[in-house]
């Protein structure tokens, strides 16, 4: 066996190739971890000393990418029984919720919901984040007067539901009043029945006054 090769722990022969591949892939991602390391240095300095770094400079925030309240409701229910296509790279191959502007799969609704309010998805979108939107008076006093009304529903809804509910009880009483009633009727009409049959000896009435006969057991002679 060459010197160049080597035997590993199955026996199977191991080049100085691949180690030296190995080596070469450990130092790249250290370098660029040690470069992410001195920029984000580089920028905690800037920022202590009162100034922006020339990449955040670049991506100024302005008043439409500033960090503000969601004005939409974000429904999830909505992908249900859709299909989406996405890239075919090692992120479109996993199910899950696929965030266009990021390409990535998120593996549930949990982990998506945190990504759409995290760092990475807000710069991609170029929404800074760190800046906050300034209220005036006018948004105070609008912000109050919903939460008011807010709470407020929630009574008026419990109200509506007593209503409705006692609005149910009085129709089913005056149903089954209604049924109790034409029971009773029915039953006076089939005694009124039974008392002409006995009068005219089980015969039909009408039958009995077209042959003259007006009555069985009467002491009319």
């Amino acid at each position: 066996m060459s010197s160049s090769q080597k035997k590993g722990a199955y026996g199977t022969v191991q080049t100085k190739k691949s180690s030296r591949w190995d080596l070469e892939e450990m130092e790249r991602r250290a370098k660029e971890r040690v470069e992410r390391e001195k920029e984000l240095r580089e920028e905690d300095e800037q920022r202590a000393l009162g100034k922006s770094s020339k990449k955040r400079s670049k991506a100024a925030p302005t008043e439409e990418n500033i960090a503000a309240e969601k004005s939409e409701r974000l429904v999830l229910e909505s992908a249900i029984g859709k299909t989406q296509v996405v890239q075919g790279g090692p992120t479109g191959r996993a199910p899950g919720f696929y965030c266009k502007a990021c390409d990535c799969v998120l593996k549930d609704s949990i982990a998506y919901m945190d990504h759409k309010n995290g760092k990475k998805h807000l710069k991609n979108l170029g929404v800074n984040a760190k800046a906050v939107q300034r209220e005036d008076v006018g948004d105070v006093i609008a912000k109050l007067e919903a939460m008011k009304r807010k709470a407020e529903e929630p009574k008026k809804d419990k109200y509506d539901l007593d209503a409705r509910l006692e609005e149910v009880k009085r129709q089913e009483d005056r149903e089954k009043e209604e049924r109790r009633e034409r029971k009773r009727q029915k039953k006076n009409e089939k005694k009124a029945g039974d008392d002409g049959d006995a009068d005219n000896g089980g015969m039909d009435p009408a039958m009995a006054a077209m042959m003259g006969f007006s009555g069985f057991g009467s002491s009319k002679s």
